[in-house]
């Protein structure tokens, strides 16, 4: 936690990211093994599409980390109002063009409203009654700093996915 705390911190001072290989699919493993009984807890089964042979990316193993807890526990929050048997997750890794890396990570919720959409990623601006409206600028901050872009679509049937990429 006090790793978190310090390299968020030096996230908004604008400090360096401490940048080394990861392998992506490792770490959304280790994100989901850090939040398992939370995800069991509201009931939500996760799938997992990992691509194989991803090659490593550079990164800062927290900051992504953070980035990937984030979106899992807003995947499961957009869900909590769906019956349980149809709380779903999928999160995918794949190749995103040349250069890049993709993580999405799909709920089966409500969705997202067009005028959310259009503000999801800013400052202070939360959905939640007791958010506080950091976690996606953080989120977003953090793919920036990584070279990579996160944006937000509505699924074709229902709920929305998260995306982002880094780069290779």
């Amino acid at each position: 936690a006090s790793e978190i705390i310090s390299r968020t911190s030096a996230l908004m001072k604008k400090g360096a990211p401490q940048m080394e290989e990861r392998d992506l699919n490792e770490d959304v493993c280790q994100a989901l093994q850090i939040i398992r009984s939370e995800i069991a807890s509201r009931h939500v089964s996760v799938d997992m599409q990992l691509s194989p042979d991803l090659p490593s990316v550079r990164g800062d193993h927290i900051q992504l980390q953070q980035v990937l807890l984030n979106l899992v526990i807003n995947g499961c929050d957009a869900m909590r109002a769906v019956h349980a048997d149809e709380r779903r997750m999928t999160i995918e890794t794949a190749r995103d063009g040349d250069g890049f890396l993709r993580v999405s990570i799909s709920d089966r919720g409500d969705g997202i409203t067009p005028e959310v959409l259009e503000r999801i990623f800013e400052p202070f601006y939360s959905t939640k009654d007791a958010g506080l409206g950091m976690g996606l600028a953080i989120c977003q901050a953090i793919v920036k700093a990584h070279g990579g872009r996160i944006w937000a679509a509505n699924n074709p049937g229902r709920g929305a996915t998260f995306h982002f990429t880094l780069m290779l």
